[in-house]
């Protein structure tokens, strides 16, 4: 019974924080991710990668009922490396960088 109380509680809560969330001229989001790779072993090499996370962070404005404009940009960092079976491995560090910008219809 005490479960059920919460569980309603908690979608009560959340429906109200979504109807005020469309109010709102501007929106700023912050969302984590993450490159989750495999290593490849094929004649001989051996190409490895590193997990890793980042960041992703955005920016909406809510131009009118209808239209807003948005821009996001994400970063992440990973090592790469290739082994050759005679050699010692040469890792490859890289950042990964992710911008965009959009105009989207919205429906209220």
């Amino acid at each position: 019974m005490k479960g059920k109380a919460i569980t309603i509680l908690a979608v009560a809560l959340m429906g109200a924080s979504a109807m005020v969330a469309q109010e709102v001229r501007n929106e700023v989001s912050v969302q984590g991710t993450g490159f989750f790779t495999r290593n490849v072993d094929n004649q001989g090499f051996t190409q490895r990668s590193t997990d890793s996370g980042g960041v992703l962070a955005g920016y909406r404005f809510n131009i009118n009922r209808w239209l807003s404009a948005e821009a996001n940009y994400g970063f992440t960092r990973t090592v790469q490396g290739t082994t050759p079976a005679y050699s010692c491995p040469a890792p490859i560090r890289r950042a990964v960088e992710l911008s965009c910008m959009a105009w989207e219809p919205t429906t209220r």
